[in-house]
């Protein structure tokens, strides 16, 4: 996964916490400062995936496979995140460590 393709994953979850399409299990709306992993992958990621394979009549995908513009993506980095944790504090933490590695958007890394 680029850090492109998690900036892209980030500006769409603000746009949706911003417009209260994004609403946990309580219908509740969730604020961009709450999402986590969890959230991403039972309210974005899984949904986005059934729905494109459904149509597309393809075995599941991963996120990087659903996103990817290239065929492989050599990562250069592992980052390991906590399931529970917000997003935002782990996108804090992908430019903070892509600023000081000096690494470009395009750079692939792995994400666990």
């Amino acid at each position: 996964l680029t850090i492109q393709q998690l900036k892209d994953v980030r500006l769409l979850l603000q746009r949706l916490c911003k417009t209260q399409i994004l609403r946990g299990s309580s219908s509740t709306p969730l604020h961009w400062s709450a999402v986590n992993m969890y959230d991403i992958c039972d309210l974005v990621i899984k949904p986005a995936i059934n729905h494109f394979c459904e149509k597309q009549d393809c075995a599941p995908l991963s996120w990087v496979e659903f996103v990817s513009t290239s065929e492989r993506q050599e990562p250069v980095l592992l980052l390991s995140h906590w399931w529970g944790g917000r997003f935002q504090d782990f996108m804090r933490a992908v430019d903070s460590v892509a600023r000081d590695r000096g690494l470009s958007v395009t750079a692939p890394i792995w994400v666990c």
